[in-house]
């Protein structure tokens, strides 16, 4: 996979996430944290939980290997969400947009929550 690529997935990836919280907007307060009985139980846990894997994700790609995804449980309206998402947002396209085809070819290792270390490409 080349840098170029990656940039392609990512900007398509920004591109859905921008859409999902446009989406969920539109939702009154009550509704973002409302349990539907999903793997994760309301619109604001799904989108929190996205969030935290991009950030888990970049954290495990600058070598650093979190013990959790960080606790953002206090968020209780979209604005709120927007506010903490924004800025790693923005980081994580920085890093994007800076990667040469040797960062991704140099092999990550990292720690999961449960599951030990693995290694595997960046591109992956």
């Amino acid at each position: 996979m080349t840098p170029e690529e990656v940039r392609l997935l990512f900007d398509y990836n920004s591109w859905a996430n921008q859409r999902s919280l446009e989406a969920a907007s539109q939702l009154s307060d009550e509704q973002f944290i409302k349990a539907l009985g999903s793997s994760f139980p309301s619109v604001r846990d799904t989108l929190v939980h996205i969030c935290g894997a991009e950030w888990v994700w970049l954290e495990r790609c600058h070598g650093r290997s979190p013990a959790s995804i960080p606790d953002i449980s206090q968020v209780r309206s979209m604005a709120a969400l927007r506010e903490h998402w924004k800025p790693q947002a923005e980081r994580l396209l920085i890093f994007i947009r800076g990667l040469t085809q040797d960062d991704l070819d140099r092999v990550m290792e990292y720690r999961t929550f449960n599951f030990g270390v693995y290694k595997n490409p960046m591109w992956q």
